[in-house]
């Protein structure tokens, strides 16, 4: 039971034969995260099709000689995280993935990603297509804080993500555009 809601959102992206379904279902793990937990992604242990099954998270960029935090993306509630432990990056140790609340996260151990992908070749489909949606999500989202002014970037991004308004601080909601928090205060005071 606990399944169905992962093994339905992977159906959507792109149809499941009865096989992957039935190993997906017997090998999935639920992990859970507990709010304001950071996970360096030079260290964590993301795999193929991590999915949010309750709860939030974002990826952020930390400068350590600053000790700033930038806000690069957001994920909520039925996304999938992607292959965050496969990035690699000159900055790859200043990226962290930290909880905004507690959060259920399905996983397939790492031990199974080879059998997956030699036992149902639909899968490398799969991977394709859930790569290329988080690139295109990435994407819209740099296109959004490159050509846009700050009062159209937050609408665009409530239009693409509207958790964004009600689950993200406004200073990370800021650091996430490129704009100024007390900018983004009046933008939001003016709705």
């Amino acid at each position: 039971m606990g399944n169905e809601k992962y093994l339905s959102a992977l159906n959507k992206v792109h149809t499941l034969s009865v096989g992957l379904k039935a190993y997906l279902d017997t090998i999935l793990k639920t992990e859970i995260y507990e709010k304001n937990r950071k996970i360096s992604l030079s260290k964590n242990t993301f795999n193929y099709y991590s999915f949010i099954m309750k709860g939030a998270a974002k990826l952020i960029a930390f400068d350590p000689i600053s000790e700033r935090e930038t806000c690069l993306t957001f994920f909520f509630e039925n996304d999938f995280i992607g292959h965050l432990n496969y990035i690699k990056g000159e900055f790859l140790e200043n990226l962290q993935l930290e909880f905004l609340e507690e959060t259920h996260l399905q996983t397939i151990a790492e031990k199974h990603i080879v059998n997956i992908f030699k036992l149902f070749p639909e899968s490398n489909y799969l991977d394709f297509k859930i790569s290329a949606f988080q690139l295109g999500r990435l994407l819209d989202q740099l296109y959004i804080r490159n050509y846009y002014l700050a009062k159209e970037k937050y609408k665009m991004v409530l239009k693409l993500q509207p958790e964004i308004g009600t689950k993200i601080q406004i200073k990370d909601i800021a650091t996430f555009l490129g704009v100024d928090n007390k900018t983004l205060s009046r933008i939001r005071a003016k709705k």
